[in-house]
Order: C-alpha cells, then structure tokens, then sequence
C-alpha cells in the first residue's frame, strides 16, 4: 500500500522527475519545470522529507533551456547533477550540463560541455565526477559514447567519445572494486549494424579502457543502469529485444570483476518492458 502520494514541485506543476536518490532525512530529486511561455524547461533539484513534504528546491537555467537526468553524492557530502542544455530557441545546439550542490541546495559550480547529452554520474576518486552519455561532436562519426571527467572544482580533466568507430551511447556507470569505472550503454557492432547489442566496459581515471565486451542477439539490446553488489560481482539491467516473453523485456545480467557472465534473467510479459534504473 501506499504510504504517501506527492507532488513534490514547489513553484511549478508542469514539471518532471528524472532521478531520485535516498539521502539522510528524505530524498533527492533532480528533473526539470516547463517554466516560461514559450516552453523553456529549467533544470531542477529540490529536498524532500521522509514525508514527502518539501524541503527547498533549486532551479538552473545553464546555457537558457536545461534539465537533469541524474544525480550522485560527490565525496565531500555535496550533490553532482548532470543533464543537458541548450541555447533558448536553437532545439539541436545540445550540451553536457553539470552542476555540484551542497546540502542545502545551494549551486557551488556549473559546466557546459560541448557536443551532447549526459545522463549517467559518478563520483570520481578525487572527488569530482565522472559523467557519460553521447556525443554528436566528432565529425564524420556516428553518435558516440562519451565520458567526461570534472575535478571537484569542476574543471574538465579530460572528455573522450567511446566506440565513436560503431555508434553507441553510455547509460550508466559505477565504481569498480579497483578504483576504476565500470560503464554501461549499447553499441554497435558495425556503423552498418540496425541495432544495439548490450555494451559494458571498464576504464581507468585516466579514461584508458581495460577491457570491453558486448552481450545480446539480432535484436535491440541495451544496458541502462549498474551497480555494483561486493567486490567481485556487478548487476547490470536494461531491455532485450533480442530474447525474453515479449516485444521488449527487461533483462538483468550478472558480471565478475573481469566482466565473465556469471547468469541473467529476462523480466516481462507479451508487450513491451523497459528498465529505467536499479537499486542496490
């Protein structure tokens, strides 16, 4: 049963939830609001108690129309946010947007990356954040995975597009046991390939990669999220077209440290189902 039902925006009914997190005392939720006439979204983080009543909330514009996608708890207690913005009336002049928070919503630094859209953080060993997503800034490339790694002061370390040679997209990343990143998305096998196959990799801070492999069939498969469950297992979700009950299925997968399938499990009925985000 339910215990209680919510609408948490404070300024603004027209508005969307794209990430929450547990914290101390109650939740954090990260999305955006359709403020302004002619459409703009503002991106959004706001505190909400235990009761689901709320605490503060925030709103960022970035480069004049932003949202958030995710959200992870940086190392010194504070929030980083990553999403994407646009300047106001160009819909394709898409940009990685990052802000870090503090604990009572106050903005403590933004960046703007050029060339595409985050939608998967992490915090990074120093302190800063390792966010990933695709990238349309290559030219003569397909759309392209992309990490981007901030210090804790915000300043880019580097940015690098992953399997940029076949098309792919990174949708989720968490810590390895190594003090390196495990990353999940969908590649192509081939530029010419009609499909994604499920797709994880590990890299190092550096943005080095130690290895990478692909799970899935002839149809569409796609990873988009992870966690990480002890030292030497990770669970990965997402949806398989490529196996299962139905049109879509969700699928979860378990991998060693070295990336070995250790078993997976499809979830669904006839029709289509969809994984958006796993909890530990």
């Amino acid at each position: 049963d339910d215990v209680w039902d919510q609408t948490p925006t404070l300024s603004d009914p027209s508005g969307i939830v794209q990430d929450t997190l547990a914290v101390e005392g109650g939740y954090l939720l990260a999305g955006a609001l359709g403020l302004g006439s002619g459409g703009e979204q503002k991106a959004w983080v706001a505190r909400i108690d235990e009761a689901g009543s709320p605490v503060w909330e925030e709103l960022l514009s970035g480069n004049g129309t932003a949202w958030f996608t995710a959200l992870t708890v940086l190392g010194d207690g504070a929030y980083g946010l990553v999403g994407d913005t646009r300047q106001s009336g160009d819909d394709m002049d898409f940009r990685g947007y990052v802000a870090k928070v503090d604990a009572s919503g106050a903005t403590t630094w933004e960046h703007v990356a050029q060339g595409g859209t985050l939608n998967a953080a992490t915090v990074a060993a120093d302190g800063g954040l390792l966010a990933g997503g695709q990238t349309f800034l290559w030219e003569n490339l397909p759309p392209s995975g992309w990490l981007l790694r901030l210090d804790k002061q915000g300043e880019e370390v580097w940015s690098k597009p992953f399997g940029s040679e076949k098309g792919g997209e990174v949708r989720g990343i968490a810590s390895h046991s190594t003090g390196a990143y495990i990353v999940v998305g969908g590649l192509r096998e081939s530029p010419s390939a009609l499909s994604n196959d499920l797709w994880v990799l590990v890299i190092d801070d550096g943005g080095e990669v130690a290895w990478e492999k692909t799970f899935g069939g002839p149809g569409e498969d796609l990873a988009t999220s992870v966690f990480r469950r002890d030292a030497t297992l990770f669970v990965v979700g997402g949806v398989t077209r490529s196996k299962g009950a139905g049109e879509s299925d969700i699928w979860v997968i378990e991998l060693d440290a070295a990336g070995s399938l250790q078993g997976d499990r499809t979830y669904g009925g006839p029709a289509n189902d969809f994984l958006e985000a796993l909890v530990p």
